[in-house]
């Protein structure tokens, strides 16, 4: 348990409270255990580019890779990554395209 504290102390929350919020309940929906390991995170909380100690990204980048992931958390289901992203489903739709996220 110390060791996922210190990783979710370390990640650069791009996504903020938001984010925050949705790995809480993704990691709630899908996993058994009593408690929260390193292995229920998702695992870019690993790759060192997310890291608190690394260069700050531009807020587009942020925003593309935030809308990425939650759009993976969903298997790609538009509508419930707009409810997770908290925004209308054709705000979600125009950034993905601004974004180029799906060709």
């Amino acid at each position: 348990m110390d060791e996922t504290l210190e990783i979710m102390r370390q990640y650069a929350w791009p996504g903020n409270i938001r984010e925050l919020k949705s790995v809480i309940n993704k990691i709630l929906i899908l996993s058994d255990a009593l408690e929260i390991g390193a292995r229920d995170l998702p695992s870019h909380f690993l790759s060192s580019g997310n890291m608190s100690s690394t260069r700050p990204k531009s807020l587009e980048e942020l925003e593309k890779a935030h809308i990425i992931s939650v759009l993976e958390e969903t298997g790609g289901n538009q509508s419930k990554a707009a409810d997770i992203l908290e925004i209308n489903r054709k705000t979600l739709y125009k950034k993905i395209h601004k974004h180029r996220i799906f060709k």
